[in-house]
């Protein structure tokens, strides 16, 4: 049992795809930023690949950008290469939702026989997809090869604002919700 449980957090090398990551505000760059320093504070192995110019650092984490002002096509091929690299290194690919992630991982699924996981984080982007036929047709495919799907993230962390006396219980349901959702995608982790 100890052994299995080394297994699953010492060892695993996981990567995470985001489209965006801080500096750039969203609830999906907020939330690939605390999942990746969350991951490494529970002894996983993570890097992170996004499209960015200057993401923030995260002690103990590689952060592999591509430049998102490149064109999109030069863009999508640096991703997938990129991708493809990472990939043979790390165990698990986590994904976060978002065309210009899945198409790489599209294209990836092919290529490498590494489980991946992709959250959705990103409703927009998700349902923007569904009038495109191109995009769906990716979308649908990179989902139904996916190891889990994810809908479901920790609630976003409260503003602290000088007369909320409330502020301490929601920073409580904030922290119990990223301890609840850890622990499930440790369970999954377990399976991949």
């Amino acid at each position: 049992m100890q052994k299995e449980r080394k297994k699953i957090s010492n060892g695993m090398k996981i990567i995470i795809t985001a489209p965006l990551f801080p500096p750039e505000i969203t609830i999906g760059s907020i939330y690939i930023k605390k999942l990746a320093q969350t991951l490494k504070e529970v002894d996983f192995k993570i890097q992170v690949l996004t499209y960015s110019i200057f993401p923030e650092k995260i002690n103990g984490v590689k952060i592999t950008k591509v430049n998102k002002q490149l064109p999109l096509p030069i863009r999508l091929i640096v991703f997938t290469f990129k991708l493809w690299k990472l990939a043979r290194k790390n165990d698990v690919i986590f994904s976060q939702n978002g065309a210009s992630v899945e198409f790489p991982i599209f294209l990836m699924s092919k290529l490498i026989k590494k489980p991946y996981i992709i959250y959705i984080s990103d409703k927009k982007a998700f349902n923007y997809t569904k009038d495109k036929i191109l995009l769906n047709y990716i979308q649908r495919k990179t989902f139904k090869k996916a190891f889990q799907i994810i809908k479901d993230i920790p609630d976003p962390k409260p503003e602290v604002t000088p007369f909320d006396n409330k502020i301490k219980d929601k920073i409580n349901l904030y922290k119990n919700s990223w301890e609840k959702h850890i622990k499930y995608i440790k369970k999954i982790l377990k399976n991949a």
